[in-house]
């Protein structure tokens, strides 16, 4: 799994980003094999490396191969997973809005507005900044 990893990154996100291969530690699926696709969980023995493939992926905006989507997300501790997905009905506001929005870690949210960006760390903060929005507009 770990060669496999290796040479499909380059393939995927362009030989160009990576003349020479990432380093991965450990690669392996999750689940059991079965008809869906399966997560590979990949370990990268260099934090750059890791960093690259996340900005490289988010920069191309969509990954395929063989005409199917390939995501690539950052592996969170469960603590800071929670924490992010409190943000979830805000962002369903601001996608109403169609105000930009960006998920930062460790658990913020980053708001586009008025030609600069907002940070919040809480959800709450986000329903008053929406709340001024609304009285603006």
């Amino acid at each position: 799994m770990i060669g496999f990893v290796e040479r499909l990154i380059p393939r995927l996100l362009g030989e160009e980003h990576f003349p020479t291969p990432a380093t991965i530690e450990k690669a392996h699926r999750l689940g059991r094999a079965s008809e869906r696709t399966r997560p590979i969980l990949v370990k990268f023995l260099n934090f750059r490396d890791k960093d690259k493939v996340l900005r490289v992926a988010r920069e191309k905006r969509t990954v395929q191969m063989d005409n199917n989507r390939i995501s690539f997300y950052p592996d969170y501790s469960i603590e800071v997973q929670r924490k992010m997905l409190a943000f979830n009905e805000v962002k369903k506001k601001l996608r109403e809005k169609n105000i930009e929005y960006a998920t930062r870690y460790p658990a913020k949210l980053r708001i586009r507005h008025g030609g600069g960006f907002k940070l919040f760390s809480a959800p709450s903060e986000v329903e008053t900044f929406l709340s001024t929005v609304q009285e603006e507009g």
